[in-house]
């Protein structure tokens, strides 16, 4: 697709679903969006010297009878496919039944054509049973026979996706997903993953960082530093932990004392985040900290390399393509003090606008993304707590940290393009806390960085030119009340199932009190005019949106829902309180049968199935169940909700087809938009369909896949 020569004129924010198997299927080449590579040596998984610069093994799995793996999902597209190599290797098989055109699955830079017997999406497990090392194995690709001329021409995106995303009127991609920049652990630009590397979904091994397997003394280890490994302030290294952790206290002596070895956030570990005997994890070197950061080489995040998905050259040339501006949320480890990633990422940018004549495309630098979320899988919360008390600004003032940081974006933004070209050539965006307008100061501080500025730094308003909301907004009836509607929902027919979906996605224009319950869309644009009128304009900031979209009940893999039982009263009626569910505080319906087990105390209960009678509480039901001869109860028990959870889970599937979810979404739009704010987002387009075989994504728009046309987002 041709490089766009002027921006679209789209006026929406999107952030895209992930490479792999969620329905964008961005590349051509279905390689692009497959995982690591993984093997099954024994005792000795994939490492980052087994495969060469751009991620291609290099060691023949003959060595341990055995293979090297990948997978993907084959989308729905009748017709032939083809998988071509440079190389001598030999593929045991694709992971699913196909039908042979021609070729073969062995030989030197072979090319087989196959159709998929299956009129359904096939999970993808490319083998490899073999590699000649003498003939180097260098390229692998899978793709449709029809974009074969595209793919040699040089294209190497689907056009169906670029025309669609144009069409949709998206004027910003922002690349929290497809890059992604909450999780990665890069923190300089030599840890980018290379244009052309073999999967643009999974892992950079990253050889140059390889220092190999540790020694260890109890749980202090060990390493040598190979020659040309550098592991200075801010650098990364990979090794191999020799030994199991059996504290968490570990330390690593690379030449320089012992340095202590901690989370991603620089915090104490957990047990399932101490070193694991052969896993390999990368290390981030802190000096202000005095710690070591860890991903990986342990039981919750396994082997770890770099992660970094679609190589920034891909991402520009994307964006140009669909005629859209670049939004990139920044790592929180590129900061303190600055390193050379945002100047080289900025500097990319603009070399790469100027060369392909597309100066159009502004750069949207956004400050690490979430820096106030205390969910685990956001650790630059808690990377920013610790640079808070390493400077003595307190335990918990990430946003006075992330004053510092957004400054400091802002100023190297200024150096790389000019003053003069701030709003013209680049944006730098600071994220606030949408939903909390009490906390406003705390707020304050990230665009006036205060104690930043007491220690001779410069505000961030001065250098900054936005601040970002969400525009997430939810249907806002209780979690009982969503559970009685799921039960009438299935048990209804289709016109009455329809009723009952507009009905639910109705109450996002009225707000509740409570928890989601307060977030529809009237509250929502309270919020934005809000942050609007008390941060943007007093310090001359625009606003835009960072994601949104309406969102829906959290969905459970269990056919039932089990209710941890916390109380139960003698009564009449017993009244029984729960607690979560896993998805949430739920009480059943009345006239649900609810049997029980597990009880202390009130053992009678046990065995006993009870008729709801009422919902008392958020937490609370009644039964017909007369406990007033019943011993006390103690403590424990379960309450079963038997397919409550599948019920749920259907509602949950058909509630993002309702064409009354799109018509709400242009509602918040259209309000974000009213009250002088830009851009409004949507996060997601896809996500991994809510299924009753998976949990999927409550984000994504609807259940997409851009090769099913019925799938289009409305």
């Amino acid at each position: 697709m041709p490089i766009q020569t002027s921006h679209n004129g789209g006026r929406l924010q999107i952030n895209l679903g992930t490479l792999q198997g969620w329905g964008d299927y961005p590349y051509i080449d279905l390689m692009k969006g497959t995982q690591s590579w993984f093997n099954n040596r024994p005792s000795d998984r994939a490492r980052p010297d087994d495969f060469n610069a751009m991620g291609f093994p290099i060691i023949d799995p003959t060595a341990w009878s055995g293979n090297w793996s990948t997978v993907n999902k084959m989308p729905l597209r009748a017709g032939n496919w083809i998988l071509d190599w440079v190389g001598d290797i030999t593929v045991l098989g694709l992971g699913f039944a196909v039908t042979t055109v021609s070729g073969s699955l062995s030989g030197v830079n072979g090319r087989y054509v196959f159709t998929p017997n299956s009129a359904v999406p096939q999970s993808m497990a490319i083998t490899i049973t073999r590699i000649n090392e003498a003939v180097p194995f260098t390229s692998l690709r899978l793709y449709h026979a029809d974009d074969e001329d595209l793919l040699d021409a040089g294209e190497i995106f689907n056009p169906t996706l670029i025309n669609m995303l144009r069409s949709m009127g998206v004027g910003i991609i922002r690349g929290s997903n497809y890059l992604p920049m909450n999780e990665t652990n890069m923190s300089k630009w030599a840890h980018r993953k290379p244009q052309g590397y073999f999967s643009s979904s999974g892992l950079y091994h990253a050889p140059a960082l390889y220092c190999g397997a540790t020694t260890n003394s109890g749980d202090d280890y060990s390493i040598t530093l190979p020659g040309g490994v550098t592991f200075a302030d801010k650098d990364i290294i990979t090794v191999r932990f020799n030994a199991s952790a059996a504290g968490d206290n570990a330390t690593l002596d690379f030449g320089s004392g012992a340095w202590p070895i901690k989370t991603r956030g620089g915090n104490a570990p957990f047990s399932t985040e101490r070193p694991l005997a052969g896993w390999i994890g990368s290390l981030y070197r802190d000096d202000e900290l005095g710690v070591l950061c860890k991903w990986g080489g342990d039981a919750a995040l396994g082997d770890y390399f770099i992660l970094n998905k679609m190589p920034f050259e891909d991402y520009l040339r994307f964006c140009a393509e669909v005629g859209a501006h670049i939004w990139t949320p920044m790592p929180a480890w590129v900061f303190d003090p600055i390193t050379d990633f945002p100047y080289s990422f900025m500097s990319l940018h603009k070399s790469y606008t100027e060369a392909n004549n597309c100066t159009w495309m502004k750069s949207y630098n956004e400050g690490p993304n979430e820096t106030w979320n205390q969910a685990a899988s956001y650790p630059q919360t808690r990377f920013a707590w610790n640079k808070s008390i390493a400077r003595g600004w307190g335990a918990t003032n990430s946003d006075d940290v992330y004053g510092r940081w957004i400054s400091e974006l802002g100023q190297a933004a200024e150096t790389v393009y000019g003053v003069g070209n701030k709003r013209v050539r680049y944006h730098v965006v600071a994220g606030l806390w949408t939903f909390r307008d009490d906390t406003l100061a705390s707020q304050i501080k990230k665009v006036t960085s205060p104690l930043y500025v007491a220690a001779a730094g410069s505000a961030a308003y001065n250098h900054i030119t936005d601040i970002c909301t969400a525009t997430y907004f939810n249907p806002t009836i209780s979690l009982n009340l969503i559970a009685q509607r799921a039960v009438e929902y299935n048990a209804a027919d289709a016109p009455t199932k329809a009723q009952i979906l507009a009905t639910y996605i109705a109450t996002c224009l009225v707000d509740g009190t409570v928890d989601r319950e307060a977030f529809g869309i009237p509250n929502l644009t309270r919020l934005h005019k809000f942050w609007k009128e008390n941060v943007a304009d007093p310090y001359g900031l625009d606003h835009r949106a960072y994601e949104g979209g309406i969102s829906f009940v959290e969905v459970t893999d269990s056919a039932n829902l089990v209710g941890p039982i916390t109380g139960i009263t003698k009564a009449a009626n017993a009244e029984v309180t729960v607690g979560n569910t896993g998805v949430g505080v739920f009480c059943p319906p009345v006239g649900f049968s609810v049997p029980f087990a597990s009880v202390g105390g009130m053992t009678e209960m046990n065995g006993l199935t009870g008729i709801v009678t009422a919902v008392t509480a958020a937490n609370k039901f009644t039964v017909d169940i007369d406990s007033t001869t019943f011993t006390t109860y103690t403590s424990g028990g379960t309450a079963t909700f038997t397919n409550l959870g599948v019920m749920i889970k259907t509602f949950a599937i058909d509630a993002p087809e309702h064409p009354d979810a799109r018509t709400y979404n242009l509602e918040m739009f259209q309000q974000f938009v009213a009250i002088g704010a830009d851009y409004p987002s949507y996060l997601q387009l896809s996500g991994p369909p809510i299924t009753l075989g998976g949990l999927g994504s409550q984000w994504r728009n609807k259940d997409f896949d851009i090769y099913d046309a019925t799938k289009f987002p409305g």
